[in-house]
């Protein structure tokens, strides 16, 4: 049966907080934790989280860790205001790509995929910003492009047997985060704030 959930890109901050605490709140659920680096193994592993090291461009570690999975959460992405687009477009389109088309074959029921806000970034403030709003023609960076390419796959995939959502969360902080707390901080050190 079926009852496992799945959390990519668990060695960061969002995915690593997102396999915590469904391990925390969902004891009698199968919680499998994966990502590309063995950074958060025994973190993880102490919260009851079982691990898996890989990587989702290898479409056979991808069919291994979606076997008795109910739910997907997909996390992992590469995120960085440069690169080369190669290298966002494997790691974030096909990487999900590889991932879909797993869910579909071990019949996963839900996948829920993390985008971004960046999509709408058209280097103008905006305000009250929702889904029904129009895109910028050309898009901020890779990561943008990217996701984007990513989240019309997931929203496309979803059918009778797979429901499929897309979630735009902006500026994640809190315990643990690498990205946003430190440049906080700095701020405050310097007395920005």
């Amino acid at each position: 049966m079926n009852n496992g959930i799945l959390i990519t890109g668990a060695a960061g901050f969002l995915g690593g907080r997102t396999a915590k605490f469904f391990a925390q709140n969902y004891p009698s659920r199968k919680i499998l934790a994966t990502s590309r680096r063995d950074s958060r193994r025994l973190e993880l592993e102490a919260q009851h989280c079982e691990f898996k090291a890989g990587d989702l461009l290898d479409i056979s570690f991808c069919e291994e860790i979606c076997k008795n999975i109910e739910i997907i959460i997909h996390c992992a992405a590469l995120s960085a205001p440069f690169g080369s687009y190669n290298s966002f477009y494997k790691s974030n389109f096909i990487a999900t790509d590889n991932l879909i088309k797993a869910a579909k074959k071990f019949k996963v029921q839900k996948f829920i995929f993390i985008s971004t806000p960046s999509i709408y970034f058209n280097y103008r403030d905006r305000f009250n910003v929702s889904e029904a709003d129009e895109l910028p023609t050309k898009l901020v960076n890779h990561y943008a492009k990217t996701k984007l390419l990513a989240e019309n796959l997931v929203l496309n995939a979803q059918n009778s047997e797979l429901q499929t959502i897309s979630l735009r969360p902006r500026a994640i902080i809190g315990a643990e985060d690498t990205v946003i707390f430190p440049r906080v901080l700095e701020a405050h050190k310097q007395g920005k704030l």
